[in-house]
């Protein structure tokens, strides 16, 4: 090669390089992700706070609402979120008039979430004391299933007590005030409770008694125009709960941002968390059963529906099949 030829050879690199350089990254892609502020959303503080969203080229904005069953309605039904954090009870319930939601993983399964706060100064002492008393709780919420499956098991129907419904941001005042007996709840609420009255309080679970599931849930609107952004989002949660599994120090610590609680509070519950990205198969067991429940307190008309048009398995599928089980 002559000498002309070699430094023709390095012009055109030099260029070539420097139009390389030159090229932008590509822009994050924009998602607007509604959480309920509840225990059950760990996976998603965790992976705003370690920055895995932007790690795989996501635009996240949160959007926080006081339970699931609002970041439902307030949130993906009012176009005001692309995908939202939910527990799998109000998705039950939607599903027969809202054959659009598409369910893309589980992320969180919890045992013991949700308990009932009461008054001792109501005469309460002892769970079969709500006997006849105000129960209060937010309708047709993972927290009004789990008092209705409490009470049963205490050998007490809905029917046995004055059960009444409120926003969950009025419970609180709700039984500070004495209009209610007692109320079913989660953390934060839990907390407030027994800020709120002290010695006045006592609080009732069962373990084991309702394992919940905190599903990924979006439209056929959305999943069908940005399906990079659902697949992006999946690699982002993956990396959440691996995160989660090897720091569970930081992840109580970031639990306890996220609800405004203190890490003590959010330790009790590490042991309640199972981490999975996940479609199971005890899923959909699960939402049938709701679904039933929903039937019987005439809350739902018809019958159970095929839940299996609901859940988008593909993109699951294509990172890690072997965390789709379901069976149609």
């Amino acid at each position: 090669m002559t000498k002309f030829h070699k430094t023709l050879l390095s012009v055109f690199l030099l260029v070539l390089t420097g139009c390389e350089q030159n090229i932008p990254p590509p822009l994050p892609q924009k998602l607007i992700l509604g959480i309920a502020q509840q225990p059950t959303s760990v996976l998603v503080y965790v992976a705003a706070e370690q920055k895995f969203f932007e790690k795989y080229g996501l635009d996240v904005e949160l959007k926080s609402y006081p339970s699931d069953k609002r970041a439902l309605d307030e949130g993906l039904f009012a176009n005001q979120a692309d995908i939202i954090s939910t527990t799998e009870l109000p998705i039950a319930l939607a599903a027969s008039l809202h054959p659009e939601l598409r369910i893309v993983a589980s992320s969180v399964t919890a045992n013991d979430i949700n308990h009932i706060c009461a008054r001792r100064d109501a005469s309460i002492n002892k769970s079969t004391d709500l006997l006849g008393k105000k129960i209060a709780t937010q309708a047709n919420s993972a927290m009004h299933y789990f008092v209705r499956q409490f009470l049963l098991e205490q050998g007490i129907t809905e029917l046995d007590v004055s059960m009444i419904f409120m926003k969950i941001e009025e419970l609180i005042p709700a039984i500070v005030a004495g209009r209610v007996q007692a109320i079913s709840v989660r953390e934060p609420q839990i907390s407030q409770c027994q800020q709120q009255l002290g010695d006045k309080s006592i609080i009732f679970s069962v373990k084991g008694l309702y394992e919940q599931h905190d599903l990924l849930v979006t439209s056929t609107e959305f999943a069908t125009q940005y399906p990079r952004r659902i697949h992006a989002l999946l690699q982002a949660m993956l990396d959440a709960e691996n995160y989660t599994k090897a720091h569970p120090t930081e992840t109580i610590d970031i639990l306890a941002r996220g609800l405004g609680i203190t890490p003590e509070i959010a330790a009790t519950m590490w042991s309640q968390f199972s981490f999975r990205i996940e479609l199971p198969q005890a899923l959909l067991l699960t939402l049938e059963d709701e679904v039933r429940w929903g039937i019987e307190i005439n809350t739902i008309d018809g019958d159970v529906p095929d839940f299996m048009p609901l859940f988008l398995s593909e993109p699951l599928h294509a990172i890690a099949p072997e965390r789709v089980t379901l069976i149609p």
